[in-house]
């Protein structure tokens, strides 16, 4: 009975550490804020919510993108090809060769916005800054990105974005948090959002109530909505 007990206890260590290779990403610690681990996501996530990677896995109507366990990200569905308006029909790598204009900029985090299978548009950050493709207007303002071809967004459209295309002052490894919407309306304004490592909240509207400033404003500036406490 005792080695049959040694041989169970066995086995279920085995078990263990299998399933934990499978579910956890693989590699080393992640790009952007200090303490980054994308294996602290899903179910090896704990309780410190300042630590959850929740930048994984991004689906919009009919198009999603997952970063792997190697670290690399992927993508397929509606309007996701380098065009913006062609379909990936099985999940694609995003890198230099099937997007040519990421070049060699390292991706952090990957958000998209649609409202029907007619408007998807999607936002990438990088070490260079911020980069979309996709229906023209369905997230970011017309000037901000004006073609549906993947590429660098228009940082000069925006009032106070520095050459990253992001607030003044925060550099794409602040960046914590980034999620992208699209309001279902027929005037469809769409909203991206970031969260710094420190805590701070930014919105870039077309939705004046997104704003946080009593529908004021305009929807090529970056407008603070939540200050770190402290």
């Amino acid at each position: 009975m005792k080695t049959f007990h040694l041989i169970l206890t066995a086995l279920f260590g085995l078990f263990q550490v299998t399933a934990y290779s499978q579910g956890a990403c693989g590699f080393g610690p992640g790009k952007g804020c200090p303490n980054t681990e994308y294996d602290y996501a899903y179910m090896n996530s704990g309780p410190d919510a300042s630590l959850i990677e929740y930048d994984n896995f991004v689906s919009t109507f009919h198009s999603t993108i997952v970063r792997d366990y190697q670290g690399n990200f992927l993508v397929w569905g509606e309007k996701t090809a380098n065009n913006g308006t062609g379909n990936l029909l099985s999940p694609t790598f995003i890198n230099s060769t099937n997007f040519p204009a990421l070049s060699t900029h390292e991706i952090y985090k990957a958000a998209g916005g649609s409202r029907s299978i007619t408007t998807a548009q999607f936002i990438l950050l990088t070490s260079d800054g911020l980069y979309a493709w996709g229906t023209v207007g369905a997230v970011l303002e017309n000037t901000i990105k004006p073609t549906t071809t993947f590429g660098k967004i228009t940082t000069t459209a925006i009032t106070n974005a520095n050459t990253f295309g992001l607030p003044t002052g925060i550099n794409p490894a602040d960046v914590k948090m980034m999620h992208a919407t699209q309001r279902d309306d027929g005037a469809h304004p769409g909203t991206l959002a970031i969260t710094t490592c420190s805590g701070d909240v930014w919105i870039l509207s077309q939705l004046g109530q997104m704003r946080g400033n009593g529908n004021t404003g305009n929807a090529t500036t970056w407008y603070q909505v939540e200050t770190a406490p402290g």
